[in-house]
């Protein structure tokens, strides 16, 4: 089993988190926004929620909005969805879905099994695709009893409209159940910055942690961690000025050999791998192996030949 690393610089956010986990515990749920720039800890710290939550006995499900197109709508919650149905006992996930299993069918097939055509049917237009959203939203909030339920989607930045509406659902439904909802997205995403889209409306004046970037000590701190090394200041400098963490710690980990390049430059197909943004991205990855195949005092000595 892999060594538990603590999170940096995010203890505010982690406490803020907590609260909020502990109030869904008791019956006061409700939803959650982190926003940030790319790579700069959205996930890391809802993994560390997801960690404190299992510890709690708190049930953990997630979705994630699908970038690269071609998803159906509603793709996170048909994997949160699915996730219940795997995790929780047959009975038990029958009860949380009731009567609304029927309307779920059209989400998951796997439920119309076993029932007649006519009630595994649906409404159509406007009314119909309402009570789809409500049966989504209140079906999760059904599940979240004893044990509670925390429900993670990432990258709502490029969430579809039925997903969005079903989150607009549970801001009012969750609060009297045992539900918690956080979702990450990038702020500074140009689907997100245009005015007047429903997610845009939807996060204004929610519950929301805009995640700042680390300070140049945070920052060495996590290279020390990562690395197992004591970063130099220009080393810790030039991690400092990309911005992308995320990006440096997956090189990191990959356990990457010094004897595995001749030169700093970034990995073969690592820009489609990790999804990457641009130069930015690639400055990040450039550091990070640099760091993985020299090894911090190595890195140190190349950033001071470059000077």
């Amino acid at each position: 089993m892999a060594e538990a690393r603590a999170i940096i610089g995010r203890d505010p956010e982690l406490r803020q988190l907590a609260a909020a986990l502990e109030d869904a515990r008791h019956g006061r749920g409700g939803v959650w926004f982190v926003t940030g720039e790319p790579g700069i800890g959205k996930t890391r710290l809802v993994e560390e929620l997801a960690e404190r939550a299992q510890a709690r006995e708190v049930a953990v499900l997630w979705g994630r909005c699908w970038e690269a197109g071609g998803a159906p709508a509603y793709w996170p919650w048909i994997e949160v969805l699915r996730a219940l149905l795997r995790k929780a006992p047959a009975q038990a996930a029958e009860q949380a879905l009731g009567a609304r299993a029927s309307v779920l069918a059209q989400l998951l097939p796997e439920l119309a099994e076993g029932r007649d055509e006519a009630a595994a049917g649906r409404l159509g237009g406007e009314r119909g695709r309402f009570e789809l959203l409500d049966s989504v939203a209140r079906a999760l909030c059904d599940a979240a009893h004893e044990p509670a339920l925390l429900v993670i989607i990432e990258d709502l930045h490029v969430a579809d409209d039925a997903t969005v509406s079903v989150l607009e659902l549970l801001l009012q439904q969750a609060r009297s159940s045992q539900l918690l909802v956080v979702g990450t997205l990038r702020d500074t995403d140009t689907r997100v910055a245009r005015s007047g889209t429903a997610l845009t409306r939807l996060i204004q004046g929610q519950r929301r942690i805009e995640l700042a970037r680390l300070g140049k000590s945070e920052v060495g701190a996590f290279l020390a961690q990562t690395s197992g090394g004591d970063p130099s200041t220009p080393t810790r400098d030039a991690v400092f000025e990309v911005t992308d963490l995320a990006q440096v710690d997956l090189v990191l980990r990959a356990g990457i050999r010094p004897q595995a390049a001749q030169a700093l430059n970034p990995i073969p197909g690592l820009e489609s791998r990790f999804e990457l943004e641009r130069m930015r991205t690639v400055d990040a990855v450039e550091i990070g192996s640099g760091i993985a195949r020299r090894g911090i005092d190595g890195f140190d000595r190349y950033l001071q030949a470059r000077s």
